[in-house]
């Protein structure tokens, strides 16, 4: 998938033995690919230690918004990862970020938004009864089109949105 996606070939597949990549049909694949198997000692973070931080950065703000209802915590590590994404690093080249080396261009951060911040919706499909405008909170951008995830709160549950505006109170002035 990423070969097809990125053009890049994967090189090796490092695995901490639990048992994940371990099967005869992992090893032909693996194999057939030319792709290396690197082993480390099981629950050994300190052999995976690049990988390991990374798994510990992405569910943090999940986890340091105590009042977030768990419903929403996917949402929090969706958003958290696509932020990670749009910022520097010290692993790439100067001044990329993973998204430009993935994208071929720089991301466009002027609409970033705090989580859970309050958005208007246009409702366009309605009844007459019910208001032209809805009050929600944002959860972050969805990955699969060009529109904003919208958490409605008394319903716990989101949907996709195209029509949304921000108080400009809540929008990141960078």
């Amino acid at each position: 998938w990423l070969d097809r996606q990125f053009c890049a070939k994967i090189k090796a597949l490092q695995s901490d033995r639990g048992g994940d990549f371990l099967s005869g049909e992992s090893d032909a694949h693996l194999e057939a690919q030319r792709i290396v198997r690197r082993l480390a000692v099981h629950d050994v973070q300190t052999q995976n230690g690049l990988a390991e931080r990374g798994h510990r950065t992405v569910p943090e703000p999940a986890r340091v918004m105590w009042g977030l209802p768990p419903f929403l915590w996917a949402e929090a590590v969706n958003d958290a990862v696509g932020l990670k994404n749009q910022v520097l690093t010290r692993a790439l080249p100067k001044d990329n970020t993973t998204f430009e080396i993935l994208a071929s261009r720089k991301p466009d951060i002027s609409k970033l938004a705090e989580f859970e911040c309050p958005v208007w919706v246009v409702q366009e499909d309605r009844d007459k009864s019910q208001p032209f405008v809805e009050e929600g909170c944002w959860a972050g951008f969805d990955t699969e089109s060009k529109g904003h995830r919208v958490c409605w709160s008394g319903k716990h549950r989101i949907s996709i949105d195209r029509d949304v505006h921000f108080n400009p109170v809540n929008a990141v002035n960078i």
